[in-house]
């Protein structure tokens, strides 16, 4: 559960496509977790390093990004959130998330 790097090496990969419109939905269970990063860095390490990748996506790049938590609010790091109860929840949110990021690039484009 290292997200940061899921994600940093997600996003290169979109980067590689050719594709105008490119758009990364995260679904996640939670905040990242790895017992010998926590040992080595810190509790918080794992945390700010996704906080960063996410950031950095959202400020900078041409990939739309949101996350969809599962049982878990993850709008703590990424500013396009939505929170499920259950994964029976999931195939609506993220039809919902993607009309709703396609939907906005849309309007993006034409201004």
């Amino acid at each position: 559960n290292i997200d940061g790097e899921a994600l940093a090496w997600a996003h290169r990969r979109l980067l590689t496509r050719p594709e105008k419109r490119r758009v990364l939905i995260v679904v996640s269970d939670g905040t990242p977790m790895d017992e010998a990063t926590f040992a080595a860095n810190g509790f918080d390490y794992l945390d700010g390093h996704l906080a960063a990748v996410v950031q950095y996506i959202e400020r900078r790049s041409p990939v739309r990004l949101a996350a969809i938590g599962i049982g878990h609010d993850v709008s703590q790091f990424y500013a396009t959130a939505t929170r499920v109860s259950s994964i029976d929840e999931l195939g609506p949110a993220l039809a919902a998330q993607l009309i709703q990021l396609i939907g906005d690039e849309s309007r993006t484009s034409l201004a």
